[in-house]
């Protein structure tokens, strides 16, 4: 009996060290292959590639920007190696110069929100992406926001849409 229970117990413990062995082998978040995509994007071979990996392992290790998450690195090939630094985030949202007349531009820091133009308010805002014209049924297009102050959601067809002034 005391046999079986050591043999079940060292049973256990192999199949413990078998889960953990491949949480113990994933890819370092800052290692050669998290980090081969941006080094990919320079371009760059041989020595200089080399040196790249070392410049971007470096950057990412020190926090200043990530080769799995935010904000991603970004490469840009120099005589020797590359420099990496951090990817600019999109500018505010605000309302931008453009034709035919002004229209609201730049970044949400939720990556599905969208820009548009809020009447009620009269700035440019970041909404969920129910809230834009074309996603409106056609009984409720007035609801609708647009990119432009001059736009106005209406029924076209068969559907709700911006048209540009």
């Amino acid at each position: 009996m005391a046999v079986r229970k050591m043999l079940a117990g060292f049973a256990v413990l192999a199949l413990g060290v078998g889960v953990r062995a491949p949480v113990a082998a994933a890819f370092p978040p800052c290692g050669h292959r998290a980090c081969s995509d941006e080094v990919g994007a320079t371009g760059l071979s041989g020595r200089e590639r080399a040196a790249c990996f070392q410049e971007v392992k470096a950057s990412c290790t020190a926090g200043e920007c990530s080769c799995t998450g935010e904000p991603a690195c970004v490469c840009d090939p120099v005589p020797g190696g590359c420099d990496c630094h951090p990817a600019p985030s999109p500018g505010p949202c605000a309302l931008q110069p453009g034709p035919p007349g002004p229209i609201c531009g730049g970044g949400c820091l939720n990556g599905t929100d969208r820009c548009l133009f809020d009447p009620v308010t009269m700035m440019c805002r970041c909404v969920r992406p129910t809230a834009a014209c074309e996603q409106q049924p056609q009984t409720l297009c007035a609801v609708g926001l647009c990119p432009s102050p001059a736009g106005e959601c209406q029924e076209i067809g068969p559907a709700c849409a911006c048209p540009i002034p």
